[in-house]
């Protein structure tokens, strides 16, 4: 089992965390940056790696919508 660790900012947790349950992916609170963002490791199967797209797409749409501002 591999894990891929995210940095979540708070305002798209929710999101995230929608994501997370909708895909069943098991995942860890593993701790808190200081810029206040929750790490979340996110275990997963090789097989499975598509189900964590959704994800990282999420993250990459929130970091393009912050840069544009």
């Amino acid at each position: 089992m591999k894990t891929r660790e995210f940095e979540v900012p708070t305002g798209i947790i929710t999101a995230f965390a929608d994501l997370l349950i909708d895909h069943n992916l098991t995942n860890e609170i593993i701790g808190l940056t200081e810029e206040s963002e929750l790490i979340i490791a996110v275990r997963y199967e090789d097989k499975d790696k598509s189900r964590l797209f959704a994800l990282i797409e999420l993250m990459d749409d929130y970091q393009n919508n912050r840069e544009e501002e």
